[in-house]
């Protein structure tokens, strides 16, 4: 794997639902795939856009841009605002090792119940969507509002009965690292 790629990893090295794949072929790597496991459709990834890449690999045919992948596009691989906007929104990043260039396709879904509101409340502004599916959607939720790696998630167990995780999120950027061992300190001993 280039320096590029290895720079890239560990730029979401934070972050467990950012899956990274390398798609080779003889010892030989021809595609880096990266997305979010929680915004993309998983179906559409497996079953059209790997069969395809498959496919350019097999034919020798690298530009992914002339390919039968409409929605592709081109866009600057050191940009890492770019990076983190696409990836935190849905995008499968596909990097061409034979091109050296990097590609965005919108596979966005976002499985999630709809917010409901009960006929006696009244939402003036703000937000309305409410933590309440599992922990990784929940997470999906919130990166897709802080499209940032400064956004950091420290996944934590507590709990001797019932081995909660629990994700502990915060802003790199901002955090005292003092209030933040702190809090890491106390919810380790809960029982």
């Amino acid at each position: 794997m280039n320096k590029y790629l290895n720079y890239y990893k560990k730029l979401f090295n934070n972050n467990f639902q950012i899956i990274h794949k390398i798609l080779s072929k003889d010892n030989k790597d021809y595609f880096y795939l990266s997305y979010n496991v929680q915004m993309v459709n998983k179906d559409i990834l497996n079953y059209t856009i790997i069969p395809i890449l498959n496919d350019l690999i097999n034919s020798n045919e690298f530009d992914l841009l002339n390919s039968s992948l409409l929605e592709i596009e081109e866009f600057n691989k050191y940009d890492i605002k770019e990076i983190e906007s696409k990836i935190y929104s849905g995008n499968l990043l596909i990097y061409s090792f034979k091109l050296d260039k990097m590609y965005s396709l919108n596979l966005a879904y976002f499985n999630i119940r709809t917010p409901s509101l009960d006929s006696n409340d009244i939402v003036y502004s703000g937000t309305k969507d409410n933590l309440i599916e599992s922990l990784d959607i929940n997470l999906s939720l919130i990166y897709r509002r802080i499209k940032s790696n400064d956004l950091i998630n420290e996944v934590i167990t507590v709990g001797e009965l019932t081995k909660t995780r629990i994700s502990i999120l915060y802003l790199n950027n901002k955090i005292d690292n003092n209030i933040l061992n702190i809090l890491i300190n106390k919810l380790k001993k809960l029982k």
